[in-house]
């Protein structure tokens, strides 16, 4: 999902949440091939509706490129109102111009230059610590079952597959 798709969607998350239970629209996002059955499963093991939607609403942005335009469509029969109100977001301008074909390979020459990544891999455990313009941020991501990690710091990033 791009910036502008991504901000569009954080722009109305209380609304979505306010107004959505995520299950209605789960099988639409499955066959469109959004979500995998383990996204399914995750969201649906939510107790109440606020927390299924709060967790498609996590997980979508980093789905697929297209993710948006399945949400939409899947939101089209009995959710229309919340299509029209993610319709009407005005986004910004530069949020836009990142957005664009080519600006993004231009965004990551330009951050290529600028900043150090290092990646280390240990088991089913990857971090990725990136340095940029003197902020340090780590990316751990945990693969495999029945995994109990605690990790704090600032600019911390766990994804839990």
């Amino acid at each position: 999902m791009d910036e502008a798709d991504k901000y569009s969607l954080s722009s109305i998350s209380g609304y979505i949440t306010d107004n959505l239970d995520a299950k209605y629209v789960l099988d639409h996002l499955i066959e469109a091939e959004v979500l995998d059955p383990d996204d399914d499963e995750e969201i649906r093991a939510e107790k109440t509706s606020r927390k299924r939607t709060e967790r498609l609403l996590e997980i979508l942005p980093n789905s697929r490129p297209d993710a948006l335009k399945h949400f939409k469509n899947a939101l089209q029969k009995d959710y229309r109102h919340i299509v029209q109100k993610l319709n009407a977001v005005q986004v910004p301008a530069q949020i836009k111009k990142e957005a664009q074909p080519g600006a993004v390979g231009q965004s990551i020459a330009a951050a290529s230059t600028t900043a150090a990544v290092r990646s280390q891999k240990d088991g089913g455990v990857t971090t990725t610590t990136k340095t940029h313009a003197g902020v340090t941020s780590r990316t751990t991501n945990i693969t495999g079952n029945n995994n109990f990690v605690i990790i704090g710091g600032t600019n911390t990033t766990i994804n839990y597959h």
